[in-house]
């Protein structure tokens, strides 16, 4: 990339940073505050039929079609008011997967921050808010993301479903080298960790910060990854999770059961005795939530997550090996082949040698099947 490029492409990640740390502030949505703050979420599905779907909804005061968010309320996160709001918009409930930006615009003159992610659905209900959602509707990624009205909608929501955007070359390189698509999402989470992990050192008010410390400590590990892009892929992986771990301890306890929200969530997709541990560590009431039942938890879920990382790396690479051996096996094949179809006198003259080569072994077993005879007449 020309030194032009990279001064813009800098530029942008520090707006994106400046626009993320503005939306991760504490809420106030004061009357003397002049920016409205909002939350929502790109609820996504996966269906035998239709393939990706994504949920949008249909607002009757507006008349309009809009991803599924509402105001923060005073005192509560951005996350806990994104899954709010979906669930009281869509009669959804949800769990986060990515954070996908926000997006920024004027209310009446007034600049309002939305702060979005990608969520996976766990369970439909009846919506509970009829007086403001008409309708809503899963349609499949491509047609939902041009149903919605809104042009800076359609652009985030395409963060949830990238490969909309892809060409052919780029699919293609997706499908021959899928360990560069693992760097880059481990790219695209560390950045966005980095900035989560900067805004929550901020507002700390604890005195002991060696939380923040040991996370730091744990991206410089997933940099030094970044940077020598080998193979292990899954280093960087554990260095980032280890990161998420100790930056629990910089939450305030009031986010704790939305955390442990999640992690139960989680628990039921996984299978074996660390689902089973999960669930155990998490079985406490809200209150009686401390920061290590969550890091407990998530060692458990990310021992699991690694643990189906190295069964599928394994069964690639075996694969990989079948796929070399056939190969090698095709190459010397086909010619031979190729060979005997133009000279079939060549394929009997070897059956011939085979057959030949094979007489002199009948003979001697022959004479020492009579020779055996002879000597047990005797």
């Amino acid at each position: 990339m020309s030194p032009l490029g990279q001064e813009v492409l800098q530029k942008k990640r520090k707006a994106s940073a400046a626009l993320y740390n503005d939306a991760m502030t504490p809420a106030t949505n004061s009357p003397d505050f002049n920016v409205i703050l909002a939350a929502g979420g790109v609820l996504c599905r996966l269906t035998p039929s239709r393939g990706d779907e994504i949920l949008v909804v249909h607002r009757k005061r507006y008349g309009d079609w809009t991803l599924p968010k509402g105001k923060v309320k005073p005192g509560k996160s951005f996350a806990a008011a994104a899954l709010r709001e979906v669930a009281e918009e869509t009669g959804c409930s949800a769990r986060f997967e990515d954070y996908l930006g926000s997006i920024g615009y004027a209310v009446k003159g007034v600049p309002k921050a939305v702060q979005f992610w990608r969520m996976s659905l766990i369970e439909h209900n009846e919506i509970a808010d009829h007086e403001e959602v008409a309708e809503v509707l899963w349609m499949p990624a491509a047609a939902a993301i041009q149903r919605l009205t809104h042009s800076n909608e359609r652009t985030l929501a395409l963060r949830a479903r990238p490969e909309l955007l892809e060409t052919p070359p780029q699919r293609l390189r997706r499908w021959l080298s899928p360990q560069h698509q693992d760097y880059s999402r481990l790219q695209r989470e560390f950045d966005s960790f980095s900035i989560e992990l900067a805004v929550l050192e901020a507002r700390s008010q604890q005195s002991d910060k060696s939380w923040a410390a040991a996370a730091h400590g744990q991206l410089g590990n997933v940099a030094h990854y970044l940077k020598k892009r080998s193979k292990d892929v899954e280093g960087g992986w554990v260095c980032l999770h280890a990161a998420r771990r100790h930056a629990i301890h910089g939450l305030g306890a009031e986010e704790l059961p939305m955390q442990a929200s999640m992690l139960r969530a989680e628990a039921t997709k996984l299978s074996g005795w660390r689902a089973r541990g999960m669930q155990n560590l998490l079985s406490v009431k809200d209150e009686q939530l401390t920061a290590v039942h969550i890091t407990n938890a998530m060692t458990l879920r990310d021992e699991y997550s690694s643990n189906q990382y190295q069964k599928i790396w394994l069964l690639g690479d075996q694969l990989a090996l079948l796929l070399i051996i056939t190969c090698l096996g095709l190459f010397l094949l086909v010619p031979l082949i190729v060979f005997y179809s133009w000279h079939p006198e060549g394929m009997l003259a070897a059956w011939g040698g085979i057959g030949g080569g094979s007489s002199p072994l009948l003979w001697l077993a022959g004479n020492s099947n009579q020779r055996g005879r002879v000597a047990d007449e005797c």
